[in-house]
C-alpha cells in the first residue's frame, strides 16, 4: 500500500484507498480497533481520499459510517505522527509548474497566509499545489464544471466556479471576492495565488501572487 500511493502521488495520479475499511459497520455501530488502525494509516501514507462502499450501500448505520470515518480521518491529521510530506519529485525533474507550485507553498508558510488559490483550467495548478501537501487549504477556481469535480478527489482541494477571467486585476479582484463571500479568508488574512499568464490558457502556470484580503 504505501509503495503504491508513494508511486502514484509521485505522478498526481489521485490515491483512493477503498474495500472494506468499516466492514463491521455493516452490522455493527463501532469499528474493530484494527479498521480504525488501517483508515489512519491510508491517511498517515498520504492518500488522497478514503472510501466506504458496503458499509453505505447496503449496511445498516451508513450514516455512522461516514461520521467515523470522518472523525478516524480527522483525528490521523491531528496526530503528531501525520506530517506533511511533499511527493517525491520524479527523476527527469521539475517542469516550470512545478517549481512554481512548490515554491507558492512554501511563500504560503513563509509570510502565514491562510489559504492558497489556484487559478486553473484543467486543474493541473491545483494538482501540483496538492502535491506539495500544504499545511493550508488549497481553494481551487475554475470555469470547468468538469475540472472541478475531478479536483474533489485530491488531497486538501476545496473547487468552486468562477466566471472567465481574462485580466490579472480583474482575477484577484473576483477572487477576493469569493473567497470571503465563502468564508475562507477574512479581510487582513494573505493568500498566495497561483496561476498562468497568459491567463485562460492551459498549461501555462508561471505566475505567484500574494494578496492580502479585503
Amino acid at each position: 500500500q504505501k509503495q503504491m500511493i508513494e508511486t502514484a502521488r509521485r505522478y498526481q495520479v489521485p490515491v483512493i484507498v477503498a474495500t472494506e475499511m468499516l466492514q463491521s459497520m455493516v452490522d455493527s455501530t463501532r469499528p474493530t480497533r484494527a479498521e480504525a488502525s488501517d483508515v489512519a494509516n491510508a491517511v498517515y501514507d498520504g492518500a488522497d481520499c478514503v472510501m466506504l462502499s458496503g458499509e453505505t450501500a447496503s449496511g445498516k448505520h451508513p450514516v455512522l459510517a461516514c461520521g467515523m470515518m470522518a472523525r478516524i480521518v480527522t483525528e490521523a491529521e491531528t496526530s503528531p505522527y501525520y506530517s506533511f510530506q511533499p511527493s517525491p519529485t520524479p527523476k527527469e525533474g521539475s517542469s516550470i509548474a512545478e517549481a512554481i507550485s512548490r515554491n507558492a507553498v512554501d511563500i504560503a508558510h513563509e509570510i502565514g497566509a491562510r489559504i492558497i488559490v489556484a487559478l486553473t483550467e484543467s486543474g493541473r495548478t491545483a494538482r501540483l499545489v496538492s502535491k506539495a501537501r500544504p499545511r493550508v487549504p488549497v481553494i481551487a477556481f475554475s470555469p470547468s464544471e468538469r475540472t472541478r469535480r475531478q479536483l474533489a478527489l485530491y488531497w486538501g482541494v476545496a473547487s468552486h466556479p468562477i466566471d472567465p477571467i481574462t485580466d490579472a486585476d480583474g482575477m484577484a479582484e473576483q477572487i477576493n471576492g469569493h473567497v470571503q463571500s465563502r468564508a475562507y479568508a477574512s479581510p487582513g488574512d494573505r493568500m498566495v495565488i497561483v496561476y498562468g499568464s497568459p491567463i485562460g490558457v492551459q498549461g501555462s502556470t508561471n505566475t505567484i501572487r500574494v494578496r492580502v484580503v479585503g
